[in-house]
């Protein structure tokens, strides 16, 4: 049995548009395919609106009022970057996504709405939306990077806020994936029978799922913080799950021989 994996730490973490930004809907269609849609932003000129990241099929899951709106274009999965403040962020939301080193894996999970044609079907769920494998971290940010740092680093939306205005150099963190990493073809489902086999309470016991208590309801709370998978039999599941989703991942092929 391949021992990789078994060296890799795994972190989860929740990302994208919610059930609170109204009017704003990450899509997935019946065939498995799906539009990631990143949280907004404030209105810095250098930020890309809705309207410039969006393809023709999404804008009728976007309300107009956001179209002319920055966005906070994070996870950016074009030179795989994802930045946060694990020094400042509330509820220690970013903390375990610090115990990361080369190597380790980051994966993100999003709020998607199932769509049928151009109407949703309010069928809002979590789901595994892509992963990257670290290659470099840039840490503790209170300047402008060196020009080095901005080649692997510069098109994170943490370092041209930054640019902007120097007062948001505030010591965020960047992580950046490899040519590995990847925004999945396919949405991996992120349900509470998933969720019950790779997330364990801080004894690593296993939690209780109550029926009477909503799956995102449940998943929000157990996940609302980044989330260190610690059992290695549940790291092989969550990877087998996206390969069985449709998804080609060679590393994940490599990492489960």
């Amino acid at each position: 049995m391949n021992k990789m994996l078994e060296q890799r730490n795994l972190v989860i973490v929740n990302v994208g548009a919610n059930t609170a930004h109204r009017g704003l809907i990450s899509p997935l269609w019946e065939n498995g395919e799906f539009f990631f849609v990143p949280i907004p932003d404030d209105d810095i000129p250098n930020l890309p609106t809705y309207k410039e990241i969006l393809k023709s099929q999404i804008k009728p899951y976007v309300r107009e009022k956001y179209l002319t709106q920055r966005v906070h274009d994070d996870p950016e999965f074009k030179t795989f970057t994802y930045g946060d403040n694990p020094e400042t962020t509330g509820i220690g939301r970013a903390a375990n996504i610090k115990r990361l080193v080369e190597g380790d894996l980051l994966f993100f999970f999003a709020g998607l709405t199932a769509v049928n044609s151009d109407n949703p079907i309010n069928n809002y769920r979590f789901y595994f939306i892509g992963f990257f494998e670290i290659s470099a971290i840039l840490r503790n940010v209170t300047k402008t990077p060196t020009d080095e740092e901005l080649k692997l680093f510069g098109q994170n939306v943490h370092i041209k806020r930054g640019l902007f205005d120097q007062a948001e150099f505030n010591k965020f963190w960047i992580w950046k994936g490899s040519n590995n990493s990847k925004l999945f073809n396919k949405a991996v489902l992120f349900d509470r029978e998933l969720g019950a086999k790779i997330l364990f309470s801080r004894l690593l016991t296993p939690y209780t799922w109550p029926k009477d208590q909503s799956e995102i309801k449940l998943l929000g709370q157990r996940a609302r913080a980044s989330r260190l998978l610690t059992d290695n039999e549940g790291k092989r599941i969550l990877l087998k799950q996206v390969l069985n989703t449709g998804n080609d991942v060679p590393l994940f092929t490599y990492l489960l021989e």
